[in-house]
C-alpha cells in the first residue's frame, strides 16, 4: 500500500495511487520504492515484511 500524504484525496472509497511504468520490472521497482509505513497517512498500517 502507498502512503496517501501529500495527495488530494477525490473520494476515500475510490482513489487509488500508483506510478506508471513501461514493465512490469520497473513497476516492482517503483513500487518496492515507494511504498511502507507512513506516520502522516492516517490510514496507512504497519505490516510485517
Amino acid at each position: 500500500r502507498l502512503p496517501r500524504t501529500g495527495t488530494y484525496p477525490f473520494c476515500d472509497s475510490l482513489d487509488h495511487l500508483g506510478p506508471l511504468a513501461s514493465t512490469v520490472t520497473d513497476l516492482a521497482l517503483a513500487y518496492d520504492a515507494l511504498q511502507g509505513f507512513d506516520r502522516g497517512d492516517p490510514a496507512c498500517a504497519r505490516r510485517a515484511p
